[in-house]
């Protein structure tokens, strides 16, 4: 009898060992943050692919105030001519997200500002996608720039903007980061 509890209790040790050696999470796990910040944290900026057209992105990296990486930012400006390609793109980069388990955000007034804080012209609708705190915001906006144009064979149309080019911003981040919540221990 001493003999069969024996080998029931080594049968269970042995199958709780194994069923928490599967569920351990590899110890190279990173966040897309830190694995993007490998590949763009010596640039300033960078030349990717739309199309058959390389176009200059800027690289930001965003840190919280514990100087911890929290976002990498791509943006830029394409001409007006490649706007499918960008369109491609960013499908393209919601796509991967959705494969890699991020989920769509919805329902709120999603919109990225680059550059110059709080100036409209800069303010971009983005789509976003969320995966536990991490987070990737995709978005693409069409300028119009200079002189109108004007259709001299309609004189009652009202004169259009004309489409000049496309701004894009694309953010990955973490969000626990970005919030910071470190309250150390008063020491006086």
């Amino acid at each position: 009898m001493q003999k069969a509890y024996l080998i029931l209790i080594c049968t269970l040790l042995t199958s709780l060992a194994f069923a928490q050696k599967k569920t351990a999470v590899p110890a190279t796990a990173t966040l897309d943050v830190d694995r993007l910040y490998q590949k763009y944290k010596n640039q300033n900026h960078i030349i990717i692919q739309a199309g058959n057209r390389d176009v200059r992105a800027n690289v930001v990296i965003q840190y919280n105030i514990y100087k911890q990486l929290s976002a990498i930012i791509l943006y830029g400006e394409t001409p007006a001519d490649i706007s499918d390609a960008m369109d491609d793109l960013k499908s393209e980069l919601e796509n991967a997200k959705q494969k890699a388990g991020y989920k769509p955000v919805s329902g709120r007034n999603l919109i990225a500002n680059f550059e110059r804080n709080d100036t409209y012209q800069n303010n971009i609708p983005v789509s976003v996608w969320q995966k536990g705190t991490q987070y990737a915001k995709y978005g693409i906006k069409k300028a119009d720039e200079g002189q109108p144009v004007i259709d001299t064979t309609n004189t009652e149309a009202t004169p259009a903007p004309r489409y000049t080019a496309n701004f894009f911003y694309f953010e990955v981040g973490d969000s626990a980061r970005k919030q910071a919540a470190r309250h150390d221990k008063l020491e006086f």
